[in-house]
């Protein structure tokens, strides 16, 4: 990865059951691959960037099966199949040419090995995505002027999200998703953890 450590960045992380094992792949806008601008998926390790073990489930995969690529115009991953006879199936949909859009939660299928997207987050370098932790509680008189700074942590599974165009609170599973109230698209928002109620 090309990347200093004050630049931003989107990327993409992929998990499914290997060996009996959950093995985690990151992809970056920027990935180093074998062919450049694309990481590929599929059984031949002269062509593919991730390859998969032999096993039962992974027969079904082809050599070389999908490949995915960031498209920058739309700060967007996507997922291209490369078998028409053997095609991807993302959540349910059979995807025999052309490509398609990821998100958070797609479920792919490469034959019959099962493959999530984990997460699709912009981060700061080699630094996972930030959180914000906002106190509601005011602290105690006395206290270091450094005790009102938000504290960054990973992000747990009740936070909420902030627009970054209009500061509304919305529920996590809204990131990809427009804001309700001025329509700007969540993927960039910052993940917060509040006691306010969500309006």
């Amino acid at each position: 990865m090309n990347s200093q450590s004050s630049s931003t960045q989107w990327q993409l992380i992929l998990a499914w059951t290997e060996l009996g094992q959950r093995r985690t792949e990151t992809i970056s806008e920027t990935q180093a691959s074998k062919s450049p601008g694309l990481v590929r998926l599929g059984r031949d390790p002269q062509q593919c960037d991730f390859v998969f073990a032999e096993e039962a489930d992974s027969q079904s995969i082809s050599r070389l099966h999908v490949e995915i690529f960031f498209k920058s115009d739309w700060q967007r991953f996507y997922l291209r199949n490369l078998k028409p006879k053997n095609p991807a199936i993302v959540d349910g949909g059979r995807l025999i040419e052309g490509e398609i859009a990821l998100n958070a939660g797609n479920i792919i299928y490469l034959g019959q090995k099962k493959i999530e997207v984990v997460e699709i987050a912009k981060v700061r370098g080699d630094r996972p995505p930030e959180t914000v932790l906002l106190s509601q509680n005011p602290p105690p008189s006395g206290q270091p002027e450094e005790l009102h700074q938000p504290v960054l942590f990973s992000p747990p599974e009740s936070s909420h999200l902030k627009c970054p165009n209009c500061g509304k609170i919305l529920p996590a599973d809204m990131r990809n998703s427009a804001c309700t109230t001025c329509g700007h698209f969540l993927v960039d928002a910052v993940s917060i953890v509040t006691n306010d109620p969500i309006e």
